[in-house]
């Protein structure tokens, strides 16, 4: 046993121990038998409220050995500080079962307080999400721990957290207390503060009876709990008098039907309570709306006075259900193509809907042709339907024209009703209402535009296995909005309707339960729904249910990404899904952090991890920074397309003639591991292909084929040259538009730089060797070259006259080039004929 009384100076908060327990009041710490060689240890934290604190003692009994004892002394504290610490709680952050925590810290002096800390570790029912505000120091979340620093007299910081509340079952009340400080507190009552954070879940139903003449509405609340509560509930009662014209309530010194407020008052767990309002009716009916107005706890499920009428707070008398269907005569349409979108709206009534409208704005990209109502204004997208009767459709059919390549939604959404709709809410932009859809079409050159490029299946760590992120990666150079586009697992969880929009080359986080799975970056969005860990297949499809991209499309195990590192699945090409394309993140590269604070093997809104670096290639002189010959997107690491000379002005391929064979393209293997080109073909657009011989190349090592073993002739005037492996996908591809001088060749810079934003068209040629754009080009030992000056784009009957034969020679520059007196020249053979410069 060991006795380890604290002394009056000192006032207990907490401790642990590797062995036996300790009692605080007491101050004994039984151990029990201790094995020889072995230790134990007891740690206690206590606040000192003292300014100068006593010798602390600890001594050991024991039945065989002697006793013994150890000390430990504390230095008088310099000077004095009373620090004030205090809660507050926000409920208004918009957000269903979120609200903000805000600790402040004050320091009424006289000193300046160094080395202060706060600790506010969050109980069991309480999710950090993010850190709102902090006016001064940092907040590590997994601790707890705000340190503060330096905080002088007078003066007040505060620490804003937003914080998800746990629906049920879960403590809710937040401790913070300061920590440490290095001077004195004369008064430590008010040094740590307790916060209870109130849940309840509310609800409203209501019931019409109306007749010829009388409307009543019978409007009851409910609390589901937790907690009590107290509640307010309002009723449009005011903005529909001229429909419902007030006479009576069953709570008249509770309702004002004035305002519309109902003052509920308190509502205990489980408890409900009831309000009948009578009225005359005239006119067209309109809607009658419920809704809580106010409560002082937070709800798991719905935002008070938000106007959303598919939380259960809110409740109306169902005159007209409003849905949109949408279809499109042509997914994958072509440039200058016409495509019709037809929009429908229907009622299910049980009343007629009056002043409808639908908005369906037309996306850049697509240009407005016709309609077939004559009610739609295209620069607005607003679609004037008016009145439709219960069971009644109408029906808009838009015809545009695509502008350019891409891909295009079009969202179509009831914008504008009077009667209250049970299952939606006009004009709130929320595509996963039944009065809201989107379609999309896809030019066939931007198939694939964007790809589920990582998936961490198997959690963030061994304590965090349910925390699951996706990410999206759109690969083209223009923004893609997905909302209304879906991704699925086959056995159906999780089912996520998208909703945002993914920038040119960007990245879409997708993060399950919570905002805390990655913990320091935001997530896109939000979905519910465990991947299993043995494998499943993921579906993306845009909103007219087009497969965009699949992620283990053949069902199976996972074909990347681990369960006892918690490495992601990432993706190492933006070609077809199969499982040869993706791999296991292994802490090469890694970004952010989960929600313990601990490094996530995988990169969330980052490139992948599988980099390749680009070789550096020396330079003489400064060069001005050339215009890229083609812009475009990024491609991963894989065999690449690396340089291409179209018109040869030296015999490259060594074989003593200077003519087209002396054509080549250079391949490089940009992936880590190595590769065989088996199969692989060479084409120029579909016209004549290559078929590559059995060659397997090492990371980063490099191929050329020139024209004479391809036979695939390079056109000076453009053409497309395309690297595809043996199934056919398309590896990579470049179009260049002319070569305009002999010897200067396309090339990526730096070297193997990956991506088609790299390509330049004033290269020095040089196969299997460092791009550059730096030196000169070899030239033929005699002074006349015998290749063809000419360009391969002039007529075919003029370049084989002039460039093959008799006629080889006489383009040679050596006769034009040179600026004397001499207006007429004689060929040196006999044979041909004469000719002259002016």
């Amino acid at each position: 046993n060991v006795s380890a009384l604290l002394p009056s100076e000192l006032d207990y908060i907490s401790d642990s121990t590797t062995t036996g327990s300790y009692d605080d009041n007491s101050g004994l710490w039984s151990i029990g038998s201790l094995p020889v060689g072995s230790s134990a240890t007891l740690t206690l934290t206590a606040k000192v409220i003292s300014n100068s604190p006593p010798i602390f003692t600890a001594t050991v009994t024991s039945d065989n050995y002697a006793d013994n004892s150890a000390s430990v002394s504390f230095g008088t504290l310099s000077g004095q500080a009373e620090l004030d610490l205090s809660q507050a709680l926000d409920h208004n952050t918009g957000q269903a079962g979120l609200v903000f925590l805000t600790v402040s810290l004050e320091n009424h002096g006289p000193d300046t307080a160094t080395g202060v800390e706060v600790r506010d570790l969050l109980p069991s029912g309480l999710t950090y999400i993010s850190t709102e505000t902090i006016d001064v120091g940092t907040y590590t979340p997994s601790t707890g721990i705000w340190a503060v620093g330096s905080l002088n007299d007078g003066v007040t910081v505060n620490l804003k957290l937003k914080v998800r509340v746990a629906a049920s079952g879960s403590s809710t009340k937040n401790t913070a207390q300061i920590w440490r400080a290095d001077q004195y507190d004369g008064n430590s009552s008010n040094n740590a503060n307790d916060l209870e954070v109130p849940i309840a879940d509310l609800s409203l139903t209501q019931i019409a009876d109306i007749t010829a003449s009388t409307a009543i509405f019978t409007i009851t609340v409910t609390n589901s709990g937790p907690d009590d509560a107290n509640v307010q509930v309002k009723s449009n009662l005011p903005d529909v008098t001229s429909y419902y014209q007030f006479v009576s309530s069953s709570q008249p010194a509770d309702f004002n039907p004035t305002t519309g407020i109902w003052n509920v008052g308190s509502l205990l767990d489980g408890d409900s309570k009831t309000l009948v309002i009578t009225t005359n009716t005239a006119g067209t009916l309109k809607s009658h709306i419920a809704e809580i107005y106010s409560a002082n706890v937070v709800d798991p499920d719905s935002v008070p006075n938000n106007k959303v009428s598919t939380e259960d707070d809110i409740a109306g008398y169902s005159l007209a259900d409003l849905s949109l269907t949408q279809t499109v005569s042509k997914s994958n349409p072509s440039v200058n193509d016409n495509v019709v979108f037809t929009i429908r709206v229907s009622n299910a009534g049980p009343l007629t809907a009056t002043n409808v409208k639908v908005k369906s704005l037309l996306p850049s990209g697509l240009t407005y042709v016709s309609d077939t109502t004559g009610n739609y204004v295209p620069s607005t997208g607003l679609w004037t339907v008016g009145t439709l009767n219960s069971g009644s459709t109408a029906e808009l059919k838009v015809t545009a024209k695509v502008s350019s390549n891409g891909i295009f939604s079009n969202l179509a959404e009831v914008y504008e009703t009077d009667l209250f709709d049970p299952d939606s809410t006009p004009g709130n932009g929320q595509t996963t209402e039944d009065d809201s859809i989107s379609v999309s079409v896809i030019t066939p050159v931007a198939l694939r535009p964007v790809i589920i490029n990582e998936v961490a299946w198997a959690g963030t760590t061994s304590s965090l296995t349910g925390d699951e992120w996706i990410e999206l990666y759109n690969t083209t150079s223009s923004s893609i909005n997905i909302t209304g586009w879906t991704l699925k697992a086959a056995d159906g969880t999780p089912s996520i309707t998208l909703n945002g929009t993914i920038p040119a080359g960007g990245y879409f986080l997708l993060e399950k339960d919570d905002d805390t799975t990655v913990s320091d970056i935001t997530a896109d969005q939000i979905y519910t729904g465990d991947l299993s860990n043995s494998g499943e297949a993921l579906t993306l499809r845009d909103g007219a249910n087009t497969v965009i991209d699949t992620a283990n499309g053949n069902g199976g195990s996972w074909p990347a990404g681990s369960s006892s590192t918690y490495g992601s699945m990432e993706r190492t090409s933006t070609s077809a899904d199969s499982d040869s394309i993706w791999q296991t993140n292994t802490g090469i590269k890694k970004n952010g952090k989960n929600a313990s604070n601990g490094d996530i093997l995988g990169t969330p809104k980052q490139s992948n991890s599988q980099v390749t670096t680009a070789t550096a290639t020396p330079t003489k002189t400064p060069t001005p920074t050339p215009t890229p010959a083609i812009v475009g997107t990024v491609i991963p690491p894989r065999p690449i397309l690396n340089e291409i000379l179209a018109r040869p002005g030296f015999d490259w391929n060594g074989d003593g003639d200077i003519n087209v064979f002396d054509e080549f393209i250079e391949i490089k293997n940009l992936s880590v591991a190595d590769i065989s080109l088996k199969g692989w073909k060479l084409d120029t657009f579909g016209n004549i292909s290559f078929t590559l011989p059995e060659i397997t190349l090492k990371p980063g090592q490099r191929v050329v084929y020139y024209s004479k073993e391809t036979n695939l002739l390079l056109s000076d005037g453009g053409a497309t040259v395309r690297l595809i492996d043996p199934n056919g996908k398309i590896y990579d591809a470049f179009t260049y538009e002319l070569a305009r001088a002999e010897d200067r060749s396309f090339c990526r810079l730096p070297d193997g730089n990956p991506g088609d934003k790299a390509w330049f068209e004033d290269c020095i040629p040089t196969p299997l060797l460092n791009n550059t754009r730096e030196g000169r080009s070899p030239t033929t030992p005699n002074v006349t070259s015998p290749v063809c000056n000419l360009p391969d784009t002039i007529p075919l009957e003029f370049f084989i006259a002039e460039c093959n034969g008799y006629g080889g020679d006489i383009w040679n520059p050596i006769y034009w080039d040179q600026r004397t007196g001499i207006i007429r020249r004689w060929i040196q053979d006999g044979n041909k004929w004469s000719t002259f410069i002016e």
